[in-house]
């Protein structure tokens, strides 16, 4: 008697002739043939696939991915692959519309120094250029000129590029744009009259993701547009940090 094992239900066949293996459709079942009593093991050639690497667009991530091409020799089986993508330019924009906040310090080089403060809103036209609408106030702190001022600010911020630090896009971005100095000072006096600024800014996200809560640092320098001619005089610089909600 053999032992045959093949896939199928159990069953007895009897096979005349000489002593042989009898491949039979079916599992393991008893065949009976002349010859000595022996068990024979059939052996199953299993075919062998070589695994397909799948590329998926974005951040690295597990990816299982069923079919042919993912059986190995022996029982048929889903593994898991780490895929590196191909890295993105930079975060798609999900929020067009968002609530920003700076405060910082700016220095007039005659000389004076301010704390400010500004509120409003950011829309985005897409992941590397936006508008700013802000409103704000200037208080001085210290110096012999200047006086403290109401700001409204207008500015465009594009996002250079964006550096991948971890998990996270952080944009590095220049801002330009025109606010207002409504200064309480004397408007016979360049460094205390109220002004149309010129505003240039440079910064990076340096906390927090695009789309949602985060922090820039940024430097900005501002002068009136009859003043660009004496910024070494009239001109303010300084730093701050934008909030974005």
């Amino acid at each position: 008697v053999w032992v045959v094992e093949v896939p199928g239900p159990e069953r007895v066949v009897e096979v005349p002739g000489p002593e042989r293996v009898v491949e039979v459709p079916g599992p393991e079942r008893i065949v009976e043939v002349p010859g000595p009593e022996r068990v024979v093991k059939k052996v199953v050639e299993v075919p062998k696939y070589v695994e397909k690497i799948v590329k998926v667009p974005g951040p690295e991530r597990i990816v299982r991915v069923p079919g042919p091409e993912r059986i190995v020799p022996g029982p048929e089986r889903i593994v898991e692959k780490f895929i590196e993508a191909e890295p993105q330019c930079c975060p798609e924009c999900i929020y067009p519309v968002r609530l920003v906040a700076d405060m910082g310090y700016l220095r007039l080089s005659d000389p004076a120094d301010f704390g400010f403060g500004r509120i409003g809103v950011e829309y985005a036209f897409n992941q590397r250029l936006s508008f700013l609408g802000m409103i704000g106030g200037a208080a001085k702190a210290d110096g012999s000129d200047g006086d403290d001022a109401w700001l409204i600010d207008f500015m465009l911020q594009y996002n250079m590029f964006f550096m991948q630090v971890a998990d996270r896009w952080n944009p590095v971005f220049l801002g330009f744009g025109l606010g207002g100095w409504m200064s309480n000072g004397d408007d016979d006096i360049d460094s205390e009259d109220s002004d149309v600024d010129i505003i240039a800014q440079i910064g990076t996200q340096i906390y927090g993701h695009p789309d949602s809560f985060n922090t820039s640092v940024f430097f900005e320098a501002r002068s009136g547009v009859d003043e660009t001619d004496k910024l070494s005089e009239y001109g303010r610089f300084g730093a701050g940090l934008r909030f974005r909600f």
